[in-house]
């Protein structure tokens, strides 16, 4: 299992992020990067959002970890709904 991953921003509130990674929502900080949007790439490790990615670079990284036989942060089927506070919801 690989602990970090590129993911995509699909919601925001305040600093926490939730992210998309292999078709499954993940919650992740969103501390150590500022102004992050919904609809940007980004690489997420340990619960915590690292870096912006552009969206070469997330689709390289991903690629890569197909390559190495790793599926990101854990390919899981189905997905699971979220609540953030004050009702945002992906």
């Amino acid at each position: 299992m690989c602990v970090t991953a590129p993911g995509l921003v699909v919601a925001r509130d305040g600093d926490e992020v939730l992210v998309e990674i292999d078709g499954r929502i993940r919650r992740a900080s969103g501390l150590l990067v500022e102004n992050l949007l919904p609809g940007e790439h980004c690489l997420v490790g340990l619960g915590l959002v690292l870096e912006r990615l552009s969206e070469a670079q997330a689709a390289a990284l991903a690629a890569d970890l197909r390559r190495a036989g790793g599926s990101g942060m854990g390919a899981v089927s189905g997905r699971r709904r979220f609540k953030l506070g004050k009702g945002v919801t992906t």
